[in-house]
């Protein structure tokens, strides 16, 4: 279990790696911005080029948030207990998904949540 154990800490480390390196790439792209000097359908193209990438960007930075989630719970020892329910998380499941820190049950639980009409109101 300690070879799984320290396999699981150097792959959160090589996502986190990963991530942040696509995040950086992502977040110069966004600073440099359009120079479109084109007609109206260049421009209309570098809108949505940048709504893209502005959309890829923040679900990069979400992803760097549970990853760096992940990495604490792993270096407290939890990472292979589910962080609602405590119950064990699959061994499977764990050797699959970089930083997972719920169950199956219970991760479809919070999907089903933040999918609800009620998270929408606020």
């Amino acid at each position: 279990m300690a070879t799984v154990g320290m396999r699981g800490c150097s792959r959160i480390y090589e996502e986190l790696e990963r991530v942040q390196a696509q995040a950086e790439k992502f977040s110069i792209q966004l600073r440099r911005g359009s120079d479109s000097r084109g007609d109206q359908a260049d421009k209309a193209h570098d809108l949505v080029q940048r709504a893209t990438d502005m959309a890829l960007g923040h679900h990069l930075q979400r992803e760097l948030q549970q990853l760096v989630h992940a990495e604490k719970r792993f270096t407290r020892g939890l990472a292979s207990m589910c962080e609602d329910c405590g119950q064990p998380i699959e061994a499977g499941r764990l050797e699959v998904l970089v930083g997972v820190t719920r169950c199956v049950s219970c991760q479809r639980r919070a999907e089903q949540k933040a999918h609800s009409p009620r998270s929408y109101a606020a």
